[in-house]
């Protein structure tokens, strides 16, 4: 058994989450509302940061932050001051809708170099951390660091990649819906036409989720209608193996409304046809991920918290589950898979303990047997496996990133990203990272670490940027959209809300954003 196709998936909450907060993404394929962690924190934070009725992305903690040399190199709406692009000012109430910042005299700071303006909205700091990438902490102020390389240099992990906006699908607006990419083509399905205001309690919506589908083909640009899914199409796992996708769906309406759930579901790409496949035998077969192998699919449990519960492979020539032996490990949460050398790797944390130290076994496809691995002292959140090693995010509460080698079964330090995460600070938290064949992503924006020569990339929002300006119809950004891992290694993010004034609407839009070609 060879390399997977390495597919992982977030952790989900059950259908009460839905009452709570919006939708968790998944890091590969997209998975269904819950109160993950990007719901949650895309919540606080984009209603957490001040900002006015009249402010704009381009002068709210966004264009503001990139290292420059000139006017030019910052939009229309901001000036070079001090290294970085911000705001000119003349009093404290001028620099309000950036956080962090005070209206500073550039003439007591002669580093800052010459300038047309007297005064900008310069960043406060107690350490150089605290500044964005190309500036330091000196006299409490962030200001360009001249001891880093030349500008292409210094700025090469800022604002990597490129957003890029698809045509309209004919899909309505939805969120939570299924993503999945297929060779040069991108699908969507299902999902859900349900509205709530972030952080907000919202009755579940009688309609069942929705059944259409649309594939995008990035060769010629065009979207065609595809099958509908036989029952409606609420994602909690996806896993693609060569042209198919291997869905687990879970609808939290009542069986009246939804029919059986779970649902195992394969949509065969080549032949636009949907199979309904032998379920697993557990009632809350929603709380699986999926992994792909060679030789089919993986069924893990994310959480031991509600009692053990037995992984099982799908044999796709079969078509039949079996499940694997008993994992030594304890009862564990925050489980994740992945797949290296014939033998299966399961990781998680233990249930209770104090010591956050993340554990690892291997079971061996050929022998059928699990033997105990070293585990991370350090714990962690996400276990990613790409090519010859796996990742483990550090996540929040300031845990550091590990790699562990299976061959060697040794953990090494990964370190953190250049900068604590500039738009969301969310220290060493990665939102995503690169193979040479495989990519996750779990944010849409943050720091992605490129394993192909271990760079790290900070990916911006996608309306961080002046070549994506924000909709001139409202204030507030997109949130509660589906994350995936898009054709290539690309980033896909689909659907989501949008809300002003107490309004709220469902949008359809499809974005990509494509990592810079090593």
């Amino acid at each position: 058994m060879g390399s997977p196709i390495a597919d992982g998936c977030r952790r989900t909450r059950s259908a009460l989450g839905f009452l709570i907060a919006g939708r968790s993404g998944n890091m590969v394929h997209g998975t269904w509302r819950g109160l993950g962690a990007l719901g949650l924190a895309a919540t606080l934070q984009m209603w957490g940061c001040a900002r006015s009725a009249g402010d704009t992305p381009a002068i709210s903690n966004v264009q503001w932050l990139l290292a420059c040399d000139d006017d030019g190199d910052c939009d229309i709406d901001s000036t070079c001051a001090c290294g970085v692009c911000t705001l000119s000012c003349e009093n404290a109430t001028d620099c309000d809708a950036i956080t962090g910042s005070e209206c500073f005299p550039l003439t007591t700071l002669s580093t800052c170099g010459a300038t047309a303006i007297d005064s900008a909205c310069i960043a406060t700091c107690a350490e150089d951390a605290q500044c964005p990438s190309g500036a330091r902490c000196q006299g409490a102020r962030c200001i360009r660091d001249e001891s880093l390389p030349p500008d292409g240099s210094r700025t090469a992990v800022v604002g990597a990649g490129s957003w890029t906006k698809l045509p309209d699908p004919p899909l309505s607006g939805r969120t939570s819906a299924l993503v999945a990419s297929v060779g040069d083509a991108l699908l969507i399905a299902g999902g859900w036409a349900f509205l709530c205001p972030p952080g907000a309690s919202c009755v579940l919506p009688s309609d069942p989720p929705l059944t259409d589908g649309a594939a995008h083909d990035l060769r010629t640009g065009a979207w065609r209608p595809i099958a509908d899914a036989p029952s409606p199409l609420m994602p909690t796992a996806t896993a693609v193996v060569g042209d198919d996708v291997y869905v687990i769906n879970h609808c939290p309406l009542s069986p009246d409304t939804c029919g059986d759930t779970p649902t195992f579901l394969r949509y065969r790409s080549d032949e636009d046809v949907w199979d309904v496949l032998p379920a697993l035998e557990d009632p809350d077969g929603w709380g699986y991920g999926l992994l792909a192998i060679e030789a089919g699919v993986v069924a893990y449990g994310r959480s031991h918290e509600r009692g053990r519960r037995p992984d099982y492979v799908f044999l796709i020539d079969e078509q039949r589950w079996t499940a694997l032996p008993e994992d030594p490990l304890p009862l564990t949460f925050d489980r994740f898979a992945a797949e290296y050398d014939g033998r299966l790797f399961m990781f998680g944390s233990t249930i209770g303990a104090s010591d956050h130290t993340k554990l690892a076994a291997a079971y061996d496809f050929r022998s059928d047997t699990w033997s105990l691995r070293s585990g991370a002292e350090s714990g962690g959140y996400q276990v990613w496996g790409v090519g010859d090693r796996m990742y483990l995010n550090g996540h929040f509460g300031g845990r550091p990133n590990t790699v562990y080698d299976p061959d060697s079964d040794t953990w090494s330090p990964l370190g953190a990203p250049p900068k604590e995460d500039t738009w969301w600070r969310r220290g060493n938290d990665v939102a995503g990272i690169l193979g040479e064949e495989t990519a996750f992503y779990e944010y849409e924006h943050g720091w992605v670490l490129d394993a192909r020569d271990g760079s790290w990339l900070e990916m911006e929002p996608r309306w961080g940027t002046p070549a994506i300006p924000p909709r001139p119809d409202q204030n507030d950004q997109p949130y509660d959209t589906t994350v995936g891992r898009g054709p290539g290694l690309r980033l896909v993010l689909f659907g989501g809300q949008l809300w002003q004034g107490g309004e709220g609407r469902l949008v359809a839009d499809t974005w990509l954003w494509t990592p810079p070609a090593k």
